[in-house]
């Protein structure tokens, strides 16, 4: 949704210089709008205002009403991203540089109560491209932040889906076969045992509810169902997703689960999407931190995992070998679980935040070290 309030009479003037980047990503050519984003590599302007943005802002909403609207994603994205058109605009491209520029505007700007597409980023969550699926969360994660401080952001709160979060944020079926968050965090490979590549998932059929009325088949009756594929070659995994749903007749409201469950299933085995789930996973943990209350993160997190907060502290040991990347996912889900008195004891005790030895401290010295480095 478009912002509409109107500017103050006593705003901040701006520099020439961001009046100048304001007008270009306003006006630009939407195939050069990637080129003119990605170029702002660090801050260098004064502390801004969301007020002299609304021009970028209110564009980077329709852009995002357009996409939105193009790949479906109020379900579950059914059109791949392209390569770039005969207009020479690159859908992804466009998308990913939106969503990572106006994280940096939440970073550097004051009013950011005005951001007002939040209901375009919830129905991003239902990107199968991972690292739109990322970036999104990164950017929803700044405004879930600031839920319990600011009193005005109920746009976002009656946007944001909790159970989309919520289902990002669960348990692996790793577990069991011995492989957890530092196992599953490291970048080489990983023995994965079949069981982990197998889709498992259950859910309960009442005949007559929505997603089962132009069910025909005899075998779809009420009760629990259990689905169960074993690893398939030759097939994409929204493939196997269409058939499996057909197969099933998986209803709507379990839809996003079960794609999330094919999702893992079928990227375990892969280094490199196993980490980046990996990161959505912890950042959706954060999310649950600052959105959720205390009965719910404990109901659908802690209790089926009560050694979480340690196992994902065990990311930032001196001995862990995950990725910055993966590293800096973990102290942002650590630190907005620990927004919550219930769990604040347990993420400082993980942490050994005490202790000069801890992984705080060990974290701190090796940051200072790296900026005597540059």
């Amino acid at each position: 949704m478009k912002i509409k309030k109107s500017p103050p009479r006593r705003l901040a003037p701006y520099p020439s210089s961001v009046k100048n980047l304001i007008n270009s990503i306003s006006s630009c050519a939407l195939k050069y709008l990637p080129t003119i984003l990605s170029s702002i590599k660090d801050w260098n302007y004064p502390k801004s205002d969301f007020f002299h943005w609304i021009p970028v802002l209110n564009r980077f909403d329709s852009i995002l009403a357009t996409l939105v609207e193009k790949y479906d994603f109020k379900n579950i994205q059914s059109k791949d991203f392209g390569t770039t058109n005969e207009n020479g605009e690159n859908d992804k491209e466009i998308l990913l540089s939106i969503l990572k520029f106006t994280k940096f505007l939440w970073d550097n700007c004051t009013n950011r109560n005005l951001y007002n597409s939040y209901e375009h980023l919830n129905e991003l969550l239902h990107s199968r491209d991972l690292d739109v699926l990322e970036w999104t969360l990164k950017l929803l994660l700044k405004p879930a932040q600031r839920v319990g401080t600011q009193r005005n952001l109920r746009s976002f709160r009656s946007a944001a889906s909790t159970t989309r979060i919520q289902v990002l944020a669960q348990l692996w079926n790793t577990k069991d076969f011995g492989l957890d968050i530092p196992q599953l965090a490291l970048s080489e490979i990983v023995e994965i045992p079949n069981e982990c590549t197998t889709i498992n998932f259950q859910f309960y059929r009442v005949v007559g509810e929505k997603g089962h009325e132009d069910s025909k088949d005899s075998d779809h009756s009420d009760g629990l169902v259990i689905v169960s594929q074993q690893k398939v070659s030759g097939k994409s995994d929204w493939e196997i997703f269409q058939n499996l749903v057909e197969e099933y007749a998986i209803p709507e409201d379990q839809k996003f689960a079960f794609w999330q469950k094919v999702r893992i299933a079928r990227s375990i085995t892969e280094p490199e999407k196993r980490i980046q789930l990996l990161r959505i996973r912890l950042l959706a943990i954060g999310m649950m931190g600052c959105m959720a209350s205390e009965e719910v993160v404990q109901e659908k997190l802690f209790l089926y995992e009560p050694d979480l907060i340690l196992k994902i502290s065990g990311l930032l040991q001196a001995e862990s070998r995950a990725p910055l990347s993966l590293k800096s996912a973990a102290l942002q889900a650590l630190e907005n679980v620990a927004r919550s008195r219930t769990f604040l004891n347990q993420v400082l005790n993980a942490l050994n935040a005490s202790a000069n030895h801890g992984s705080l401290m060990y974290l701190a010295r090796n940051i200072v070290g790296d900026l005597n480095n540059q």
